[in-house]
């Protein structure tokens, strides 16, 4: 699994600097998403308590929430920046 997220953000951020169609702001919220799921996955695999193995594994897939949640609302993000600078 950890292995598959980093192919993943490997993947996007490559994609992302070829082709260029991933905004910054999207782009970054994904990366990070996908780091930090990667990086509670390793938690969870040298933990040697079981309570912070179980507490980083629940935790992994919430961290990949922010990421998908900007990518879904980034023109609802961009048209409400883009009133706010209106006034």
């Amino acid at each position: 699994m950890v292995a598959t997220l980093a192919v993943a953000a490997t993947a996007l951020v490559i994609y992302g600097a070829y082709f260029g169609l991933i905004t910054a702001l999207v782009l970054r919220a994904m990366f990070f998403s996908l780091i930090a799921a990667g990086g509670l996955l390793v938690v969870g695999l040298k933990s040697k308590w079981l309570w912070l193995r179980a507490l980083s594994y629940a935790l992994a897939p919430l961290a990949l929430l922010p990421g998908l949640h900007i990518q879904d609302s980034y023109m609802a993000i961009v048209m409400r920046g883009g009133m706010g600078a209106i006034h």
